[in-house]
């Protein structure tokens, strides 16, 4: 296990003297003063390399803490800083977990449906919503309108007798959970519980469990959000344990996000020739609602909150409740990962990224994220396509596809150049993260660790490459003590 330290080449004494100049101590409390101290203090929360055992502490309180602890009786010094930090970890990483919830909305539903068809009837069609037990009949012509019934005209429904009932119904019912919702008569059901180790995700159609009404109030407070509703959404609860909220906060965010990254890869659009379109549209089809939301275990909500900038309700997917066993299976593989942590980085760029309108940024986000899968800090930028020839070992004009938009990455980096064609590489740049992804999850019993991965990605291509590398192996070991 690792020591918390200084990292290599940072001069914190530089640092830490403005800190000791900036102090003023009154009535037994530290200040500092000077325009330029919050750059100081987040320039030496930079300056500690934090172990992967305190990952979940609040690192910039812990700093903060002993800075003041530091000044308040004694000079600043690399050394006497370093102490009081290491001390305060241990602390807070030895406090009691607590239970935390945080509370979201995907675009998204999850609905099987029921059609009766025992009386056929061309103005009448009863369907049933899953397990909520309640009927829902389609009227043709206009009625007025109750608990339980929607006009055809309402949900923009027209069948017809050439193509499946069924299937015309589910390219509708988005309208029909949108128009329940809007009226109040989607029953509160829990769809489904998913357990990821300490993490339990819960998906409820209809509203929250109503322990978590307060949330409600916080949200009404918020003075600049935009307002809007978000009829149909799934409603996600998050529950995870951990020591203080900002750790609770930013796990459940990275979960959520994570599962989110895997309903995008299900139902993301293919690259068309129409794309171009709308280029301003961001491309995931699973965005998350305005607000999301921090709960302790009563209920009582916190001051801890993330709003989507510039949120536009989006028209849900509805899918089917079985879509829901294959974001199990993967993120539990995920979670089965030597490298999960990694893993879960990377999902988060790459649902984060294609949330952007400005294309142009999102790609420099995916971008990122295939890095994050597939190099390390200090290896070079060719070694990224490199690692995909595997991959594509039948379809190598794909690599070239990747050398191309990466030079278009670089450019744009260092010459801030935008390309019309963003949004269809930001397509290309999904298919290859997908791809490498998968591919690593399949193969996670393979490799014990992301250095055993890259070696594999590494090795030749060819068997007679193969196999004069593996007979210098061999004759190597012979060697090996």
């Amino acid at each position: 296990m690792g020591q918390i330290c200084w990292k290599k080449d940072f001069k914190p004494h530089q640092l830490l003297s403005i800190l000791e100049n900036a102090k003023k101590i009154a009535n037994g409390k530290v200040s500092f003063t000077g325009w330029e101290i919050p750059s100081i203090t987040v320039a030496v929360k930079q300056s500690i390399s934090f172990p992967e055992q305190y990952s979940e502490i609040d690192q910039n309180k812990v700093i903060k803490e002993a800075l003041n602890n530091v000044a308040s009786h004694a000079p600043l010094t690399p050394d006497k800083v370093l102490e009081a930090v290491q001390l305060l970890a241990e602390k807070y990483k030895k406090l009691q977990p607590q239970n935390y919830f945080l509370l979201s909305k995907l675009s998204i539903n999850f609905i099987d449906i029921v059609v009766d068809k025992k009386k056929p009837n061309k103005n009448q069609i009863q369907i049933a919503l899953d397990d909520d037990k309640i009927n829902y009949v389609l009227y043709s012509s206009p009625k007025e309108t109750t608990s339980g019934t929607i006009e055809f005209d309402e949900i923009g429904f027209n069948p017809s007798p050439r193509k499946d009932l069924t299937q015309q119904l589910k390219d509708c019912l988005p309208n029909v959970v949108k128009l329940l919702d809007e009226r109040n008569e989607l029953k509160k059901v829990l769809i489904k519980e998913m357990t990821f180790g300490d993490i339990k995700v819960s998906l409820y159609r209809g509203g929250f469990p109503s322990k978590f009404n307060g949330r409600n109030e916080l949200i009404r407070n918020i003075a600049f959000r935009s307002k809007m509703n978000d009829p149909g959404y799934v409603f996600t609860v998050i529950k995870v344990t951990a020591n203080n909220e900002k750790s609770a906060f930013n796990k459940a965010l990275k979960t959520l996000h994570a599962i989110r990254a895997y309903l995008c890869l299900i139902y993301n659009p293919y690259p068309s020739f129409e794309y171009n379109i709308n280029p301003f549209v961001p491309i995931n089809s699973v965005r998350t609602g305005e607000v999301s939301t921090l709960h302790n275990e009563n209920g009582d909500a916190h001051l801890i909150f993330n709003i989507e900038n510039d949120f536009k309700p989006k028209d849900i997917i509805i899918s089917e409740t079985k879509a829901l066993n294959i974001i199990l299976k993967a993120f539990k593989s995920t979670l089965k990962s030597s490298y999960k942590n990694k893993l879960i980085e990377a999902l988060n760029c790459y649902v984060t990224a294609l949330d952007s309108k400005d294309h142009n940024v999102g790609l420099m986000r995916i971008w990122n994220a295939i890095e994050i899968l597939t190099s390390k800090q200090e290896d070079s930028f060719d070694k990224v396509v490199k690692r995909f020839s595997l991959l594509y070992a039948n379809e190598p004009y794909r690599l070239q596809i990747l050398m191309y938009i990466r030079d278009f990455r670089n450019r744009f980096v260092h010459n801030n150049e935008d390309d019309i064609n963003a949004k269809h590489y930001c397509f290309e740049l999904q298919k290859a993260f997908k791809d490498m992804l998968f591919f690593q999850l399949h193969n996670s019993s393979i490799f014990e660790s992301f250095d055993d991965m890259l070696a594999f990605l590494d090795l030749p291509k060819t068997k007679s490459a193969l196999k004069k590398k593996s007979k210098l192996i061999n004759r190597a070991v012979k060697y090996a003590k």
